[in-house]
This record gives C-alpha cells, structure tokens and sequence, in this order.
C-alpha cells in the first residue's frame, strides 16, 4: 500500500482493513512496535473520521494510563451469522525496548533497515534523486550513512521503493522477534503470548 494508489491515506488505510476482513484471518493477532503512541491512533482517527465509508465496529483497549494496548476490529455478516474479527496489539508492551535492539538481541535474519524519518512529507512522497543529507537521518552514525551512500553510486534514492523496503524489512524483522519470543516462552512455559498484552501480564503468569 503507498499513498499514490489511493485518493487519501484513510482510504488507504480501510483498504487494508478491508483486505484483512477475510474469513481465513479471523481471530488473527497482528502486532505493531510502539502502536499504542503511533499507528493506533493514525488507525483510531481514520476508522472514526469516515464511519460512512465502512462498516466495521471497534473496541479500544487501554491500560490505566489511557495508553492503548489492543485494537479489536470486528465485522458483522447478519446473512451467514457470522463475524470476523482481528486484533491489533503494541509487541511493544512486551518486549519495551527499540526494535533495532530486538533484531540484534534475538538475531533475526532481516535487521531494522536506515530511513530519513524527517525527509519525507507531502512534498517527497513521490521523490527520486540524490539520497537525502545526513541531517534527515536520525541515530544514524555517520560512517554508516557514508555506507548506505554506496547503495545508490549507480542509482537514484526513490522515495516510494525505500519507503517500501524500509517498511518491509520491519515487518519481517519484528515477525522474526514476535516468532522466536513466542517459541521460547511456549517451550519453556506453555504459554502462548498472544494471550497476553504487557510484559507485566506475562511476568504475572509466569510466577
């Protein structure tokens, strides 16, 4: 999904959802790192600004500060009486600590890609030419900026294909750790992690 293919970014969004509403992904847990302060409200404020253009119902799950820890987001089919429903958790809220350093911790094969976060805005989306300066990278070393400049000696830096691969790699990097963290504590205690919401739910079932 990249914003060029839609007229708007929540149109985007509810095409995602709407392509999740499949019978074969209900009951699915999906995990987003740090979703509790960033994508939950980008998917909050998008599901309740166009309640016109889908059908979906949601319930917002919060610990007592009010952060968000779960998004449960059901359709209802009154013909076939039957639901679907998926849920999106913060992987965050169990393992609370950057998903750079989970990719090197539990050695994943695809590690956390380099981005220029303050680079891109409306203007850019589209962008392609040189890579974009070092100040637009953030805890990013300079040799390892000069490293990523050597990527692209041959090739111009294209906005939507970074964005694309960045994206990617985080996807898989943080699928590999959620895999690993799971097969661990299943192994070691029977216990499925999805079950659970924070590190201090599973420190509770675990002693």
């Amino acid at each position: 999904y990249y914003i060029d293919e839609f007229n708007s970014s929540d149109d985007m969004i509810l095409n995602c959802l709407e392509d999740l509403m499949k019978p074969k992904y209900h009951n699915i847990k999906l995990y987003a790192h740090n979703m509790g302060n960033f994508d939950g409200f980008i998917i909050l404020k998008c599901l309740m600004n166009n309640k016109e253009k889908h059908d979906f119902k949601f319930n917002i799950n919060t610990d007592n500060s009010g952060r968000i820890m779960s998004i449960d987001i059901t359709r209802k089919y009154i013909k076939a009486k039957k639901s679907i429903k998926i849920s999106i958790l913060d992987s965050f809220l169990l393992l609370p600590v950057s998903l750079d350093s989970l990719c090197k911790v539990f050695n994943t094969e695809v590690k956390k890609g380099i981005f220029p976060y303050q680079f891109l805005n409306k203007s850019t989306l589209l962008y392609s030419g040189k890579v974009p300066d070092y100040s637009y990278f953030t805890n990013l070393d300079y040799n390892e900026y000069l490293n990523y400049l050597e990527q692209f000696k041959s090739t111009e830096w294209n906005s939507k294909s970074e964005t694309d691969k960045y994206l990617k790699s985080d996807l898989i990097g943080l699928f590999d750790v959620i895999s690993k963290f799971n097969e661990s504590i299943y192994n070691k205690f029977n216990i499925n992690i999805s079950r659970i919401r924070t590190i201090s739910g599973l420190a509770f079932l675990l002693f």
